[in-house]
This record gives C-alpha cells, sequence and structure tokens, in this order.
C-alpha cells in the first residue's frame, strides 16, 4: 500500500475569485462549480474567468512530473496585449470540490515552456514549478553507505518534497557524491540506479500534491482492493440513500453496484504485439567487471528475470515467457566504487519492465472528479456489456453450453465482461475540462498484471 512517509512543504499561489455582478451568475453557482464544473487557473496575476477556459487537460503519473496543457479564449485581446506571459510566469491551476473535507485538492504551480496562437486565443504548455530543482549540487549530497531510498529522501528534503511509497528501503548502498549535477538531475541518476528488494520493479513520479512517489510495482499488482464504501454524495457531500461499494462500473441497469464511480466510457488500449516483437520480455543480467589495472575481465553477480505468474488461461504483463534473453552487462571496477554492484543493472531492469506496461491498459472515463482516487491506489473495476447491444444470442463461457436464445424480455440484461473486469491499479489520471460541454472529466488508465491469452496463443497450448 502506498503510504505517505515524508509530507511536501511546498504551497502554490492563491487563487481570489473575483465576482462580475453583470456578467456573472450568482455567487452560489461560482461557490459550487469553480474548482469542479471548471478549473480556477491564474496566469501572471490574473485570474482567468471561467468563459475564457476553452481547454484545460492536468495529466498526473505518464511523465516523472505533471503537465499542463491549456488553450484560452482571446477574442478580446486583453492577454496578447497586456496580460502575455513573459519569461519566469507562472501558471496556478486549483482542483477541487468544496463538500470534500477528506481529500486532498490539486492546487500546483507550472513553469510556462510555450505559448503558440490559435484562431481563438492561446495553446499554453506548462510543467510542475520545483524550486531549487536547478541549483547544481557540490559535495552537499554527500553521505557514505546509504541505500538510495534513503539518499532520496535527503534530496526531498532539499526541494521541499514529500514522499510516498509502497517500499521502505531499497536494497543498495553507495558512496553519494555527483559533483555538478542539479539536484533533479541527481535524483532521477539515483532512481534509474535503485534496487527494490527480491527483485522488485521501480517506478517513480511526482504526483499532484508534490510528492515523490518511489513505487515497486511488483508490490502494487500484488495487492487486492479492500472493500470500502461510499456513503457520501462525491461533490455535494449529502448522505447518499445507501452506502455503495466503492467499484468503477459502467452498469447502469438492475441495480448498477454505483452511481458515484460510474465509467461514462471505458477504452482497451493493445500495444502488446509491437513491444513483443521489437522488445523481449524479460532479460537475464549478469554483470562482468573489468579492473583497469591488470586489464582483465571476470564474471560478477548474476541476476535472473522476473518470476513469471502466467497460468494456463492468463499471461503476466512482467513475465519472462519463452522470449527471455541473456545481457550481458559491464561495470568498471575502480578503487573509488562510485556505484553500488548492481547500478548498471537496475536502469535496464527498471526500464524494461516500465516499459511492459504500455503493452495492455485500459482508459476509463469517470461521470464524476473524485479526489478520493490516487495514482497506483487497487481499485475494483466492473464492465458490462449489454446483451441487446451484442445480439440475443450468447454462450456460456463457464460451463461451454451451447448457444441459447434469449427472450424478449432479457434484452436490457447486461453481462459481465470477464475480459475486463478485475483488480486494477490506477497508473495515471488526467482531469480534463471542456467548453464545449461545459464539464470536466476524469481520465484513469488501470493496470492488471495478467491478462487473457488470445485465442491463438490459447490454441498452440
Amino acid at each position: 500500500m502506498v503510504k505517505e512517509i515524508i509530507s511536501p512543504e511546498v504551497s502554490a499561489r492563491k487563487i481570489v475569485l473575483h465576482f462580475d455582478d453583470i456578467s456573472d451568475k450568482s455567487p452560489e453557482f461560482l461557490e459550487l462549480n469553480a474548482g469542479y464544473t471548471f478549473p480556477l487557473v491564474k496566469i501572471r496575476n490574473t485570474t482567468l474567468h471561467y468563459t475564457a477556459i476553452l481547454r484545460c487537460e492536468l495529466n498526473i503519473g505518464d511523465l516523472f512530473t505533471p503537465t499542463l496543457d491549456l488553450i484560452i479564449n482571446d477574442d478580446e485581446k486583453s492577454f496578447s496585449d497586456t496580460d502575455f506571459p513573459m519569461v519566469g510566469d507562472v501558471v496556478t491551476i486549483y482542483l477541487g470540490v468544496s463538500s470534500d473535507k477528506e481529500s486532498l485538492p490539486v492546487h500546483m504551480d507550472f513553469d510556462i515552456l510555450s505559448i503558440k496562437p490559435t484562431p481563438r486565443g492561446f495553446y499554453i504548455t506548462a510543467k510542475t514549478i520545483i524550486k531549487g530543482a536547478t541549483k547544481r549540487g557540490y559535495g552537499e549530497l554527500y553521505d557514505s553507505g546509504i541505500n538510495s531510498f534513503e539518499a532520496c529522501k535527503k534530496i526531498c528534503g532539499l526541494l521541499g518534497l514529500g514522499l510516498a511509497s509502497n517500499m521502505s528501503a531499497s536494497s543498495d548502498s553507495d558512496v553519494w557524491l555527483y559533483n555538478g549535477k542539479t539536484r533533479i538531475e541527481l535524483l532521477q541518476y539515483i532512481l534509474d540506479g535503485m534496487v527494490a528488494p527480491n527483485n522488485g520493479i521501480v517506478h517513480s513520479f511526482i504526483d499532484q500534491h508534490y510528492r515523490l512517489n518511489i513505487i515497486d510495482l511488483s508490490l502494487a499488482f500484488s495487492e487486492t482492493p479492500i472493500d470500502e464504501e461510499v456513503r457520501n454524495n462525491i461533490i455535494t457531500g449529502k448522505p447518499l440513500g445507501r452506502p455503495e461499494p466503492l467499484v468503477l462500473s459502467n452498469a447502469i441497469v438492475n441495480s448498477p453496484p454505483t452511481t458515484q464511480y460510474r465509467i461514462m466510457e471505458y477504452r482497451p488500449v493493445n500495444n502488446a504485439g509491437i513491444i513483443k516483437r521489437y522488445r523481449p520480455k524479460a532479460v537475464n543480467h549478469i554483470v562482468f567487471e573489468k579492473n583497469y589495472a591488470d586489464n582483465t575481465l571476470s564474471a560478477g553477480s548474476s541476476i535472473s528475470a522476473i518470476e513469471d505468474t502466467s497460468n494456463g488461461t492468463d499471461h503476466d504483463i512482467f513475465g519472462s515467457g519463452a522470449d527471455a534473453k541473456t545481457i550481458d552487462v559491464y561495470k568498471a571496477q575502480t578503487t573509488d566504487n562510485k556505484t553500488h554492484d548492481l547500478y548498471m543493472y537496475a536502469p535496464g531492469h527498471n526500464n524494461l519492465k516500465n516499459n511492459l506496461l504500455n503493452a495492455t491498459h485500459i482508459k476509463a472515463s469517470l461521470c464524476n472528479i473524485s479526489h478520493a482516487l490516487y495514482l497506483f491506489k487497487p481499485v475494483k473495476v466492473d464492465i458490462r456489456h449489454s446483451m441487446f447491444r451484442h445480439g440475443i444470442q450468447y454462450s456460456d463461457s463457464d460451463t461451454n453450453s451451447e448457444t441459447t436464445n434469449k427472450s424478449p424480455s432479457d434484452l436490457n440484461e447486461e453481462a459481465i465482461n470477464k475480459t475486463f473486469s478485475g483488480n486494477y491499479v490506477i497508473t495515471s489520471i488526467a482531469f480534463i475540462y471542456n467548453s464545449n460541454n461545459r464539464v470536466s472529466k476524469q481520465i484513469l488508465k488501470l493496470h492488471k498484471r495478467l491478462w487473457h491469452r488470445g485465442f491463438l496463443e490459447l490454441q498452440q497450448q
């Protein structure tokens, strides 16, 4: 389970919401909808009116730091004439529900990367500001014999970042003295070479609350979602008629399990063929150490591929399968030993397994925005399909019964989609606002470790 280990000390700029008695709706409308139906956005020192925001997308988890894409309306030319951002200007965003007293809102500052004109205004791309990230260290991070997890804690303290993880330590130690790197470069350098216990897989990112997340994917995908109940409306905060299980579902008939976490649309994504064609499923590493003093090469530590949990019907995305390959990794043996024994192995291992996350996943768009959902939270997913939409003939795959005709009264039944239902973890979250329908939506990227094998692969067994 991901737990906060260090609380962040970073805080974003305040946003003041101005109210225009002539052009705006009631203050109650703005109080209820600001930050939920539409985001609050401040560019330089100006808080944008919600009608000026054409599109806003905040993405967390796909890259190391959160990113912001913003399209604004500038028909009146006020932005280009008087408020146009220059070097060093900042975009601040706020997303939150006033009735939600338990979950943290999103409140972040972003450094503007580019501003491009559009037919109606401007398209802005921005990246999270981490103060002190570009400061170069010269010996200030020196420490000998601590593991890389502890070294990351120290850098988080220097940057004011929090730390969240499902790990408590890493299985390595080093002499942490890398002069000339910026703090963020040093942080990513250490994370690249981090060795998780028990041949785990290190995945890292900074979340929407300024916390560095260090995740062991092996542990994350082995978690089972706990049974949670939703008792209040996640928008208004008012009690529901009856408690609902916290399950993501697209069911709409026959007492659907949830009204608060309903999936409006889901899209399966499968890149497994590309990854299988160009990358091995797993790599066995053998580290060779070269001694420059006598110019000799000797075999050092050997690390096998991660355990394959595939079975007769399911395929393990992290498993080795038949495509496991051996890669020779060379490490220079030096007298000062500035890297731990497995540093040359760890980046390849972590990078390979992280890329396998792109193989197969689901993108699910929810009807409500919930800040109770966080990255690498295990969740239950219930995907249904309409019997009417797929025809009234069906076969029961559990009993292998013959095709049966359904009566007209059963046309509204929904069948569980056994391929896409199950336990998942959330690996990225996107908050998207579009002025065309004046609504914000939350899109989750959902992953699981075991997927049903394809028809041809099952035939070949």
